[in-house]
């Protein structure tokens, strides 16, 4: 099983999928606070996840940004913290892609967590590129 992030300053959403069935789902979305590495671990465990996609908000053109940086960080601490193969992917307009499948479907979508929606298309993504 793989487990796809998108990483946020206050929220961290998270998909799980395999590359069997090639199909990416929303799980849940996290708070980004002390508590994170370790319930992290917890998912990681029970969803039995054999490897990590990070995305990674690449700039359409010049340098990166600070929520680049952040996102490098992170992964160098989920590095340091599992054991696990990590990959990033990038996913400068999964952002925008959930948008709007908020605006087409505004009624039906306002239940959907869209970080953890964010993080399916970011897994998604790297399971159509496997």
């Amino acid at each position: 099983m793989l487990l796809g992030i998108d990483y946020g300053a206050k929220r961290i959403g998270l998909a799980t999928g395999d590359k069997e069935t090639r199909l990416a789902l929303p799980l849940k979305t996290l708070l980004n606070d002390k508590d994170f590495l370790d319930s992290l671990k917890g998912i990681c465990k029970v969803e039995d996840i054999k490897e990590i996609v990070v995305g990674i908000p690449l700039p359409l053109y010049g340098k990166e940004g600070e929520q680049v940086k952040r996102v490098k960080n992170f992964v160098e601490k989920l590095k340091k913290e599992f054991k696990l193969p990590i990959k990033t992917i990038d996913e400068k307009l999964t952002t925008h892609e959930v948008e709007s499948h908020f605006v087409k479907f505004k009624k039906e979508m306002k239940k959907i967590d869209k970080d953890a929606l964010a993080a399916s298309i970011i897994l998604q993504t790297h399971l159509d590129k496997v």
